[in-house]
């Protein structure tokens, strides 16, 4: 699989390759994403030094590192603990140049100041003439906000490179899990958000109910108690910050809303929004357009991450019930009938990935998507053209088949939005009658992604 960050990413260590001098490349990203199998990856194709942190005192790690060396019987000295260490690493790799990797580098760089110090002469060539490429994949999200600069330090000069590994799209989704039908790999992307270990985790089913009761409401299911773990070791406070995704997740997406909902002051709650957002877990979302319009909505707060929006919207506050229902009986009581609008804001997301790929148009045609949400009404997509132009793109996703009410809210939206919609495009999966032909161009994603 050919997936655009991973390909950066490992495009950067080979010119880093060609390059004279000690560098540092950082790689993060939410647990389950393919850091670690990246690393592996890199491991194979070039001389390099592959280490997984763990939380240990900076004696210990150093104990743990030498051993990962075969160098167990040297004994490292309590006040410049990674000097054995990187003198060993030096005396067993003379080639010019050498790639080290240490995985949930976190756990090293929070554990005291010696590391760096030792990095930094390891980079200066202080233990041999070899240049050293270190590669630091982090998984904390709310270190590489908060701590990364002030504990690197000095090594801080050395960085080449800082890159996140994103979750996958839905055309990766598809390639990720091959084999399946379109149709079939949507409702993982939906619910999951594309990260491959949750993927891997849903092979075995096939609908969005089997998916949900299996993964979600299952007591042993993986992502039961998701919310909870995703973000219990990233955050202080923690009833706080699930308090206001709770109430984003339902719907309460402006400031005073959420002020409104919880009683927090409008300045504390701004200031863990402003948190949520470092950690991109929280996106503030402005409607299309420069100019203000009565019509339009101004300043929303939403989830990025699916899988802990679906969590905080359907599950957080029916633990009880969650407790002492069977699945299929939370499913159809408490999920079912609500289900539907979160699929299609999923749907909407994937057309937008379609637009920019250049599946309707050739690549480059579409230059972003953007979004209108008016007070009576909204456009998932507002596509912007290299020329500029607006086209308003509507999706229709599990609902009632399309019509031509439908076509003529769609139209309406258009006119509160100061768009034209004789270029409005819907995409659906149901079946038309021809009246919806007759006003908009419809189109299927999943046929996009058939061949």
């Amino acid at each position: 699989m050919n997936f655009s960050e991973r390909t950066n990413m490992t495009e950067q260590i080979e010119q880093c390759f060609e390059e004279r001098g000690g560098r540092i490349l950082v790689l993060y990203g939410e647990k389950g994403l393919g850091k670690t199998t990246l690393l592996l990856q890199l491991a194979a194709t070039y001389e390099s030094v592959y280490y997984h942190a763990v939380p240990a005192s900076e004696l210990q790690q150093a104990h743990f590192m030498l051993r990962q060396l075969q160098e167990e019987r040297v004994q490292p000295d309590e006040n410049n603990v990674y000097d054995a260490v990187f003198t060993a690493l030096a005396e067993h790799y003379k080639q010019p140049r050498v790639l080290l990797m240490i995985d949930e580098s976190e756990h090293i760089l929070k554990a005291g100041e010696q590391f760096i110090s030792a990095l930094r002469l390891l980079l200066n060539h202080g233990y041999s003439d070899t240049d050293f490429l270190v590669l630091l994949s982090c998984s904390s999200l709310s270190f590489i906000a908060n701590s990364l600069g002030k504990r690197l330090g000095g090594c801080a000069a050395f960085i080449r490179g800082i890159h996140k590994l994103s979750a996958l799209s839905f055309s990766d989704t598809c390639a990720y899990l091959e084999g399946r039908p379109v149709q079939e790999c949507f409702p993982p992307y939906a619910l999951l958000g594309g990260n491959p270990s949750f993927l891997d985790a849903a092979r075995h089913c096939f609908t969005a109910k089997q998916l949900i009761c299996s993964l979600f409401l299952e007591k042993k299911g993986t992502m039961h108690e998701y919310g909870m773990t995703c973000l219990s070791g990233e955050l202080r406070e923690f009833g706080v910050y699930s308090t206001i995704l709770y109430n984003i997740a339902r719907g309460k997406q402006k400031l005073n809303d959420i002020h409104l909902a919880t009683g927090f002051s409008r300045a504390k709650i701004s200031v863990y929004l402003k948190n949520l957002m470092e950690l991109d877990l929280v996106e503030k979302v402005y409607s299309y357009g420069a100019e203000p319009r009565d019509d339009s909505k101004k300043g929303l707060y939403r989830i990025v991450n699916p899988a802990l929006e679906f969590w905080y919207c359907f599950l957080f506050a029916e633990q009880s019930a969650l407790m002492s229902e069977t699945a299929e009986v939370f499913y159809e009581k408490r999920i079912q009938s609500r289900l539907q609008p979160f699929l299609e804001r999923a749907y909407a997301r994937a057309v937008a990935q379609a637009l920019l790929d250049g599946r309707v148009w050739e690549r480059g045609h579409i230059v972003r998507c953007e979004e209108w949400i008016g007070k009576s009404g909204e456009i998932p997509i507002v596509a912007i053209t290299r020329q500029e132009e607006a086209i308003p793109v509507f999706v229709h996703y599990g609902a009632q088949p399309l019509n031509a009410a439908d076509t003529e809210w769609y139209a309406f939206c258009c006119k509160k939005a100061r768009l034209t919609s004789k270029n409005m495009i819907i995409f659906s999966e149901d079946a038309q009658d021809e009246a919806v032909h007759e006003r908009a161009h419809v189109m299927s994603l999943f046929s996009l992604f058939e061949s």
